[in-house]
């Protein structure tokens, strides 16, 4: 029997069909999965070229640090397992991903999403399309390269959520808060070289100097005077730029998803301190400052006038569970200024502030312009809310308003909405009169909203067919 010598470029060559091989498998069984939609799918079957491409590679292959390259581009691969793991009907809401194909097919008609639960209480949208891409670039020829990436038009959207809140649907109007994100981004990076902004820039400076005078008088030289004032000027930028682009965001969420934006926004920011200021590294705004500019935003557009304009069925003047009651609270809440002394006491802060507020209803305007297909109004809460509440009270999906066969679907952010205000009035019809709702009927009543949604989505596409 002959010798074989070892060769640790074929053993690297093995190690890397192996890793390859693995993950095709992986791949093949997460296929099968039920999806909400069918970008799974698709991205799977990108990913599976990816890597039959890499097979060819592999065996092509006469240098080691090659192999290991291509092996460490699978296990980046691999990463997207948990993504897909996850991205499945049982884990992801069908719902929640209807809803947000429509808001953001209609801002980017060519982008494409995939939703998955994170165990960390954290909401995102990022693009993953790109690094997708990238990782392969220096790998492919550019013609290979084309051909598999030509089903991806546009961005793909990685939407993660946290596992706990999964069946939340009412407090996944959050999300109005990411899709703000670019529009905020988009404001910021066009006002850089606008005459507000370089004024606002210049009057930030000659205060930020006046309030450290003295610390910049006892520097020895000109230069580090200069370096000093610098540093203290960049901070700040970044404080308002941070803050900016928290408030846009928040604003272009109640602008998408109405009220409903502000009652998610309270439940997942009342549990953080109220008052804690903008820090090193995120400079996320106050709470208390952020449910101020949402309210004072919701107020502006009527929607408060017009939730107060009428009343949840039946409920005597129960105050402490009543929508009046929530939002009198939200008012106490946001009436208390503790979050604006916090900013104060320190002068970067203050100065990044005032002229944040200088600027915020600008960025609003801006971002108004940039969602006017997507906005919910208040005639459409007017015109759908009280049937809405009438359903919810009958233990019925929120989709529909009218008496058959005079039936016509809602607006599903008027599901969620209703969903809320159900929720926060607190208390049910039942034969022994009103009474306190509780766990199970909220759980119930998530339940009944994402039906609700489905019905409508499924509605609407039939009613589309038709038209056709």
């Amino acid at each position: 029997m002959a010798d074989v010598a070892y060769s640790e470029l074929e053993h690297l060559r093995n190690r890397a069909h192996t890793l390859c091989s693995g993950l095709s498998q992986r791949f093949e069984e997460i296929y099968t999965f039920d999806f909400p939609t069918p970008t799974p799918q698709k991205l799977i079957q990108l990913l599976q070229n990816i890597l039959l491409e890499f097979s060819e590679e592999i065996n092509k292959a006469t240098d080691a640090k090659f192999l290991i390259l291509i092996s460490q581009l699978i296990e980046f691969y691999g990463s997207f397992l948990q993504f897909l793991d996850n991205a499945n009907t049982e884990q992801t809401p069908r719902g929640l991903v209807h809803i947000l194909e429509d808001i953001i097919h209609k801002l980017d008609p060519d982008a494409e999403l995939l939703a998955w639960p994170q165990a960390e209480y954290n909401y995102s949208i990022i693009d993953i399309i790109g690094p997708i891409k990238d990782a392969t670039e220096n790998i492919f020829s550019a013609e290979t390269h084309t051909n598999i990436f030509k089903p991806f038009k546009g961005p793909l959207k990685l939407i993660s959520f946290p596992r706990i809140e999964r069946d939340d649907i009412l407090v996944h109007a959050i999300f109005g808060h990411e899709i703000g994100h670019p529009i905020a981004d988009d404001f910021l990076s066009n006002e850089e070289l606008k005459s507000p902004f370089l004024d606002g820039l210049t009057e930030a400076r000659k205060k930020l100097v006046k309030k450290y005078e003295k610390q910049i008088s006892t520097l020895p030289s000109d230069v580090e005077k200069v370096n000093y004032t610098q540093e203290l000027l960049s901070q700040l930028i970044t404080v308002r730029k941070r803050g900016l682009e928290e408030l846009i965001s928040d604003c272009v969420a109640l602008l998408v998803f109405g009220p409903s934006a502000l009652f998610a926004s309270y439940d997942v920011l009342v549990l953080s301190g109220l008052d804690v200021p903008p820090s090193y590294p995120d400079y996320y705004p106050p709470s208390r400052y952020r449910l101020r500019v949402i309210k004072e935003l919701m107020d502006k557009e009527g929607f408060t006038e017009t939730l107060l304009d009428f009343k949840a069925p039946d409920v005597d003047n129960e105050e402490e569970k009543s929508l009046k009651g929530f939002l009198d609270n939200i008012d106490i809440i946001i009436g208390d200024y503790s979050d604006q002394s916090e900013i104060n006491i320190n002068p970067i802060l203050e100065i990044a502030y005032d002229w944040l507020k200088d600027t915020l209803s600008e960025a609003i305007d801006f971002a108004k312009k940039q969602v006017a297909d997507v906005t919910y109004s208040k005639d459409i809460i007017q015109k759908e809310i009280p049937d809405l509440l009438e359903r919810l009270e009958l233990d019925l999906p929120p989709n529909e308003i009218g008496v058959y066969p005079k039936v016509e679907i809602v607006d599903w952010k008027s599901a969620i909405l209703s969903a809320w205000i159900f929720k926060i009035v607190g208390s049910k019809k039942t034969s022994k009169g009103r009474l306190p709702i509780d766990i199970k009927d909220i759980e119930r009543l998530q339940r009944r909203t994402l039906k609700a949604i489905e019905y409508i989505m499924l509605q609407k596409k039939y009613n589309e067919h038709m038209s056709t």
